[in-house]
């Protein structure tokens, strides 16, 4: 009888622990009750979250709560509002939100999303490629010439070498010709198909030579404020400058309206540099010309920076002192500003330079040195505004 008495106890644990199990588990059709707010609530304004268990789906969700009303009052009359509850209450202004914006319809996602392509296939490497694109800018090639009407400007008295400075690297230059200039010259709301400029000595060479026109009111250039935008590119090509007259057809047709002045522009990169050219010129009273020759110096607005390479030959003199010097044109209507303008990095990635010029605080800050602990010297100035 003992022995029965056990089994039948072992049983009884076997039978609970069962049952146990099966409670804790969720299947289709069981009722999960999650309490929101009660009648001791002091606002109506309630999240309730449902079960955070990746292992629960909930395909039906049924709503049960009691309204609260006023006094205990039911309005029948819905032009008084604040009596009881209304027949506008009855939603209590409940919501159900799915966190993941996904219907319960199925839906399929692709693997992968390219910006504007719509095809199924794409070709793609996980090496770089290297494709090099070759671009030729149209010639011009006359056979022949019918009829040309030509405008001279000027009388050629002078000789500049800023025209085509092709004793450098590169070179950009302006120059303003009036309205006026050019309708004194015979030119009237024509189409300008070429320029020519007299070079007084030869064979120098203008490497990616450029020439831009653009239409302006302004009278003067301003090196403070240069033109930058809006012009009209007409000719692009390797050029050698011969002695004499050269003449550069345009790929593009220039329209003069008669009114506007006309700003041209040369541009060109040699890496390579040649002999300095001579042109035909004159001298006027109004700044009239601006150049610019291997750029020294740089603008730069909000967070752009540029980097150079330095090498460690470079700095081999460099042992405890070192001396910048710089001339900055800063924006009273930006400044001050959490800004940087010059850092230099050593090998290890520890910044051994920096220049705050200025900081939010309107001070300027000097730090050198720097041993990967953040340890550097540094000495600050006011700046005045």
């Amino acid at each position: 009888m003992k022995i029965k008495n056990k089994m039948k106890n072992y049983l009884y644990l076997i039978l609970i622990l069962i049952c146990s199990c099966q409670i804790t588990a969720q299947n289709p059709g069981d009722t999960i009750v999650v309490q929101t707010f009660d009648y001791s609530s002091n606002t109506r304004d309630t999240i309730a979250y449902f079960p955070d268990n990746t292992n629960l789906s909930f395909e039906k969700i049924i709503l049960s709560y009691n309204m609260r009303c006023k006094d205990n009052i039911i309005n029948t009359n819905g032009s008084v509002n604040n009596v009881g509850c209304g027949a506008w209450d009855y939603s209590c202004h409940t919501y159900i939100h799915d966190s993941t914006r996904i219907d319960s319809i199925l839906s399929n996602q692709a693997s992968h999303v390219i910006s504007n392509f719509s095809g199924s296939s794409y070709d793609y490497s996980i090496n770089p490629v290297y494709n090099y694109f070759q671009y030729i800018h149209p010639a011009i090639t006359l056979d022949s010439i019918i009829t040309e009407n030509l405008t001279h400007i000027g009388y050629g008295n002078d000789s500049l070498d800023v025209v085509l400075a092709t004793e450098n690297n590169s070179f950009k230059s302006h120059f303003l010709y009036t309205a006026d200039e050019l309708t004194a010259m015979g030119l009237l709301h024509d189409t300008i198909k070429a320029i020519s400029i007299n070079v007084l000595n030869g064979n120098q060479t203008a490497n990616f030579l450029k020439i831009r026109l653009k239409l302006t009111n302004d009278s003067l250039l301003s090196n403070i404020s240069p033109h930058l935008t809006g012009f009209t590119e007409v000719y692009n090509s390797n050029t050698i400058l011969y002695n004499g007259l050269n003449k550069f057809y345009f790929t593009n047709d220039f329209l003069w309206d008669s009114i506007s002045n006309i700003i041209v522009e040369f541009s060109f990169t040699n890496s390579t540099v040649s002999n300095a050219s001579l042109v035909s010129a004159d001298t006027t009273t109004n700044i009239s010309g601006l150049i610019t020759n291997d750029a020294n110096h740089i603008t730069l607005n909000s967070a752009e920076n540029i980097d150079f390479p330095i090498t460690a030959s470079m700095m081999s003199n460099v042992s405890d002192e070192i001396t910048i010097t710089f001339w900055a044109n800063g924006n009273a209507n930006v400044l001050p500003q959490n800004t940087s303008i010059l850092e230099g990095l050593d090998t290890n990635g520890y910044r051994t330079l920096n220049i705050h010029f200025p900081w939010s605080n309107s001070r300027i800050y000097w730090d050198c040195g720097n041993d990967g602990t953040s340890s550097y010297d540094r000495i600050d100035k006011a700046a005045n505004i």
